[in-house]
């Protein structure tokens, strides 16, 4: 009997192409149909409809009952300054940001743009006086203000046309950080300026060609700095973007922090050693200004890497912090995610190490079209309760639950007209920030968008820049995240109102599938 093996049916070549099409013919049906479903649970479905919000009170009501902020009170010319809001300086310890005296501070920020964007000028200043912007912050509750920069502005520090700044008449005797002894700082003291290379003209008033009076840029920071410090608010100094425009897009020029590897591809290039210099530039006028309380070292980096780009991002804001505490040790290192500061998660395996310790604190961003790294679950604003909150637990509440680290949510915000995707990632983020009591900073104070002026559906004031929108946003930031207008008869700052309050300790917070996810104390 032979061991040979039967021969095999041979496999005729037309059935094998017959085989072929009708598997592509299947998975283009496949393809066909999920996609539009894909495309309908994730997008139409929750965007395309306007939301009702009838479950909230009415503007008229928040007003009265949460005793919502209307216009301040005080002119340009008769605000003076208040005292601070936390007893400085600040410093962390384990999941909360604590101030001199032990007490716990909660961050609760508001973000100002538009010194980041092709104008170089925080928005506003033709509308209102900086320190009338500066008390209308303030007396809506907030405690500190995010306030961005780009590479670009302190590369350049260009001169910026008097139509930019027309309500602020009096920055035209503004002393630029070259002349004899510069700006006070909020203790009376005279600002420092060692930098024999600054660039800085030594008075801000320059005639153009066109003979359109001018001040450069950085001088008009540090006057919106001034301000907002002279208001007792304390203020984070966010590294934006390199390219002054509106940020963020899959432009890789300003993706991340240097972008010196694509040659001369970029408007604006700049090395490591670049972008470290230059936050010490915009830093060093800071150091005895004491409500100054840190640095938001880069925004939202991101890259093809991915999650990836960690352990890279971790070494480069160590530099960079290192750097910041050789001019002034106290200051809080604000270090944002991955994957466009949603991502914290490399935290675990890589921390943020300084030698002067408790000062960092991780920084995350949570918009309602974040989360799609998961093609199945889709955008935020589609996801249900669970889903969401195991996004967050797994990408940076982690870090509050095992008593890590603080995490400041530095950016996030919602329309003032929202859908009905809007209202859903909403109301998911509010209870979650409510439930982890997270630091926090909305996005954003702006009525208007730079350069085109088109209108910021996300501005919590209207376009006159002191009457705030008592609409659904204010309302959640107050009842549930705790900001606390001070007005006449609101508290005091004195009070709990600073953010001092202890931590909460919820019990158990739902982290998908069904599961739940065990919180402690916290």
């Amino acid at each position: 009997m032979s061991d040979a093996e039967p021969p095999q049916e041979a496999v005729h070549p037309v059935t094998t192409t017959r085989r072929f099409w009708i598997f592509l013919a299947i998975s283009a049906l496949f393809v066909a149909g999920f996609v539009p479903y894909l495309l309908y649970r994730n997008i139409l479905h929750q965007n395309y409809f306007y939301a009702s919000l009838d479950s909230y009170p009415t503007p008229k009501e928040i007003a009265s009952k949460l005793h919502c902020p209307g216009r301040p009170n005080t002119t340009a010319n008769g605000l003076g300054k208040k005292p601070p809001l936390f007893k400085l300086p600040l410093k962390t310890q384990g999941r909360n940001i604590i101030d001199s005296s032990g007490e716990r501070v909660k961050l609760m920020s508001i973000n100002w743009y538009g010194a980041s964007d092709e104008d170089f000028v925080p928005g506003g200043l033709d509308v209102k006086h900086r320190n009338e912007i500066a008390a209308t912050i303030r007396e809506m509750g907030f405690n500190s203000v995010r306030l961005p920069y780009s590479d670009e502005l302190v590369l350049t520090n260009p001169d910026v046309p008097e139509k930019f700044w027309s309500k602020n008449s009096d920055l035209t005797s503004w002393r630029g950080r070259n002349n004899a002894g510069g700006p006070e700082s909020e203790n009376g003291q005279r600002i420092r300026d060692p930098d024999p290379h600054s660039t800085r003209d030594v008075s801000p008033k320059n005639e153009g060609a066109d003979s359109t009076l001018t001040i450069k840029a950085l001088d008009i920071f540090d006057a919106v700095v001034k301000a907002l410090t002279d208001e007792g608010i304390a203020v984070i100094v966010n590294n934006h973007i390199t390219q002054a425009r509106w940020c963020c897009d899959a432009n890789l020029c300003d993706a991340t922090w240097a972008n010196d590897y694509l040659g001369k591809v970029c408007r604006i290039s700049q090395t490591e050693e670049q972008w470290i210099q230059n936050w010490e530039k915009v830093m060093r006028n800071y150091v005895d200004n004491p409500l100054v309380i840190g640095a938001d070292l880069r925004n939202e980096n991101r890259s093809p890497l991915g999650k990836m780009l960690w352990s890279s991002w971790a070494t480069a804001a160590e530099k960079a912090a290192n750097r910041l505490h050789a001019l002034q040790p106290n200051w809080l290192m604000f270090v944002e995610g991955v994957a466009s500061a949603n991502y914290l998660q490399g935290v675990r395996s890589r921390p943020i190490s300084l030698p002067i310790p408790d000062r960092v604190v991780y920084s995350a961003h949570v918009y309602g079209w974040s989360g799609w790294g998961s093609l199945l679950k889709g955008p935020y604003w589609s996801r249900d309760y669970a889903s969401f909150a195991y996004d967050m637990y797994d990408n940076w509440g982690f870090l509050l639950e095992e008593n890590i680290a603080p995490v400041w949510v530095g950016e996030f915000g919602a329309p003032d007209v929202p859908n009905t995707g809007d209202v859903n990632y909403w109301t998911n983020l509010m209870n979650f920030l409510e439930e982890m009591d997270a630091d926090w900073g909305y996005w954003a104070i702006n009525p208007r968008k730079p350069k085109g002026n088109e209108t910021e559906t996300y501005a919590l004031i209207q376009d006159d820049w002191v009457t705030p929108k008592c609409d659904y946003r204010l309302y959640d930031l107050m009842v549930k995240l705790g900001l606390k207008p001070y007005n006449s008869t609101a508290p005091t700052a004195s009070t709990s109102a600073v953010g001092s309050q202890p931590t909460k300790a919820p019990a158990q917070l739902p982290i998908g599938n069904g599961k739940q996810a065990p919180i402690g104390n916290i």
